[in-house]
């Protein structure tokens, strides 16, 4: 089974919606798309108002309408009001979404994937970690896909992170995580410090499973991984270990026994300091 990231796009010209407009009798020159409703600006507005300009009511009425096209206006200004208000409660035709299609963007072998993460900063870069494929690097939302773990022995993987203060410091938990009748084993955690261009081995190889590892916000050398051991026996070295030299050494911090392995690890949001963990 595979999974892809799809992206959609909805043509506001389609004859969905011109439909809906003349439904609500909203004047042409107008633009209703799905809970949002925009008047039109005079021509010197519509790529943004000026400071000179930001005192310009929007042009919807002139001077000489008709009742008739008054009654127009006034429904659309109550329209502008009360949709966005009433979205949340609004059920539209499903014809309306017609324009919608999703389309594959890869990629193309995925297998299962547990490991994904973004870059602050660069919505266009994100990388993935693929149970039984290594790692993969998108940098253009994911047009283009590049495997960047080939070379290395093992390709399960069960976690990535990614250094939010330093986006080019990478750390890779191999082995999947996922407990099921057939699964991949690892072989330890990696590191990248050139965005995923080359990696060094950092240890923790008889760990077999690191579902989850996580970098400090502010420190890049300061990170914790959540090993779970064998799948399907003992194993001495699960539990929950940190590193504060970027790998080069780790201190087991949680442990309960051989028959316990960690299975998850995370910082409270509002102070690295404290740190939550699954066994």
């Amino acid at each position: 089974m595979g999974h892809a990231i799809g992206m959609a796009k909805l043509d506001p010209a389609s004859p969905q919606l011109l439909d809906r407009r003349a439904a609500f009798g909203i004047p042409a020159g107008s633009h209703l798309l799905p809970q949002v409703l925009f008047a039109e600006y005079p021509a010197d507005r519509r790529r943004g108002p000026s400071k000179a300009a930001a005192s310009t009511p929007a042009k919807v009425v002139t001077a000489g309408a008709t009742a008739g096209r008054l009654a127009a206006a006034i429904l659309h200004a109550v329209l502008l009001v009360a949709l966005p208000l009433a979205a949340h409660a609004t059920t539209y035709a499903p014809s309306l979404f017609g324009e919608l299609h999703w389309r594959m963007i890869g990629p193309f072998r995925g297998g299962r994937t547990v490991g994904a993460a973004g870059v602050p900063g660069q919505p266009n870069v994100f990388y993935i970690g693929v149970n039984n494929g290594g790692v993969w690097k998108t940098a253009d939302y994911g047009r283009v896909w590049k495997p960047i773990f080939d070379s290395q022995p093992t390709g399960s993987i069960g976690s990535l992170a990614v250094a939010p203060s330093d986006p080019k410091t990478i750390y890779v938990g191999s082995g999947e995580g996922l407990q099921r009748p057939d699964l991949s084993v690892g072989d330890g955690i990696y590191r990248s410090r050139d965005a995923g261009a080359t990696w060094t081995h950092l240890g923790l190889r008889n760990g077999q499973q690191i579902p989850a590892v996580i970098v400090d916000p502010r420190d890049p050398k300061r990170v914790f991984a959540a090993v779970l051991g064998h799948p399907y026996g003992p194993n001495a070295e699960g539990g929950v270990y940190r590193s504060t030299d970027g790998g080069e050494s780790w201190t087991r911090v949680l442990f309960r026994d051989e028959d316990t392995g960690a299975m998850d690890v995370a910082f409270d949001p509002a102070n690295a300091q404290t740190v939550y963990a699954v066994l």
